[in-house]
């Protein structure tokens, strides 16, 4: 088993598909700031933010894209766990459209 590199910065792009109707992602960003993780729901871009965004994906039917900042650290495993526990919560899921991009330093 690899061990996880503290000292590696790296960003990470979730792809999510939602049960029913998605509640919006003004929403979900609301939430996931709310539950301690500054997150904005913005539209399609390719702008490394300074906090958690939310965006459209063409590719994912009814649902889009959780795009962080740049990670690193506890703190930033952390934020993941915290954001995939809000949306996991609000009913987000992942299905055949979604995918995960990690992008190291």
């Amino acid at each position: 088993m690899a061990t996880f590199d503290y000292n590696r910065n790296y960003g990470i792009e979730i792809e999510f598909s939602w049960n029913g109707r998605c509640p919006g992602y003004a929403t979900i960003a609301r939430a996931i700031t709310e539950a301690g993780v500054a997150c904005e729901a913005q539209g399609y871009n390719h702008t490394t933010a300074r906090t958690w965004k939310i965006v459209p994906d063409g590719s994912v039917t009814n649902g889009g894209e959780l795009v962080s900042p740049i990670l690193s650290g506890l703190e930033g495993k952390e934020q993941l766990r915290t954001v995939l526990r809000t949306i996991k919560a609000l009913g987000a899921k992942t299905d055949r459209s979604c995918g995960i991009h990690i992008h190291h330093d």
